[in-house]
């Protein structure tokens, strides 16, 4: 049984144990390779991992971001706040002035008026 990720239109990784040795298959296919392979392997595919940025990419696109307009300010800053407390977005299109303390930089996520993943109630803060 062997697993194939794909990590483009052609070319993917197949990761398994060969059924003849029960050595570790771990190598590069295309995949018009894998109709012969299917033969001699089961082939499962799996969901290629999702490119998650880094706190730098993160800051340079909203360093890179226009702000001339209310509009763009605004969009700027909706991404630097879900940066900074890591809230779903379900969440931060629910949530209200109220849940925010700018003074105190924390946020209020009462399950009753915010929609957060299982309903949890939580406190973020920024100082602590």
């Amino acid at each position: 049984m062997a697993d194939y990720e794909p990590l483009n239109a052609d070319t993917g990784r197949l990761i398994g144990i060969c059924p003849e040795c029960d050595g570790i298959i771990n190598k590069f296919v295309k995949c018009a390779q894998l109709n012969k392979i299917r033969g001699q392997l089961d082939i499962t595919h799996t969901k290629a991992l999702k490119h998650i940025p880094t706190l730098e990419q993160i800051k340079h696109v909203i360093k890179a971001m226009p702000n001339q307009t209310d509009i763009e300010r605004r969009n700027r800053s909706l991404i630097a706040f879900t940066l900074l407390t890591g809230a779903r977005d379900s969440a931060i299109a629910s949530m209200k002035l109220k849940h925010i303390d700018i003074v105190g930089s924390c946020v209020f996520q009462d399950a009753r008026e915010v929609k957060t993943k299982f309903s949890k109630t939580f406190f973020k803060s920024q100082c602590g």
